[in-house]
């Protein structure tokens, strides 16, 4: 029987287009909806936000939080794994993992994302 593996290539972009939208990504890959609709929401979610971008500031986090309904989940500095570990630790659900500076999809154990950033260090997540 072989390992399951942790790594999947993930690009829902339209256009297969490679950008820094990981934060749309994840979120794709998370709630099941389209691309355009989160890159939609995100932009709208700017006006409660106040933000120029997206994904400035705490735009990304308001609108996982307050618009998705997931739950976000700070991991004190001793207790911080790799997202390989990560994926090990929590073989069941979905989750996104915030790393330094990048967002990244888990489903059932499983990275999902456009590289594989299994050794980076997760220091929140959302649920």
């Amino acid at each position: 029987m072989s390992a399951k593996k942790a790594y999947v290539f993930f690009n829902p972009h339209p256009k297969n287009e490679y950008r820094d939208d990981c934060v749309k990504r994840a979120l794709v890959k998370i709630t099941g909806k389209g691309y355009d609709e989160i890159s939609d929401g995100l932009r709208e979610h700017r006006k409660i936000t106040g933000v120029r971008c997206y994904n400035d500031g705490l735009n990304p986090h308001s609108y996982a939080v307050n618009v998705v309904g997931l739950t976000h989940i700070i991991i004190e500095k001793s207790d911080r794994i790799s997202v390989k570990d990560f994926c090990e630790c929590y073989p069941v659900g979905k989750y996104i993992v915030n790393t330094n500076g990048h967002w990244a999809a888990i489903v059932d154990g499983i990275l999902y994302d456009t590289f594989d950033c299994s050794d980076f260090t997760v220091y929140s997540y959302y649920k």
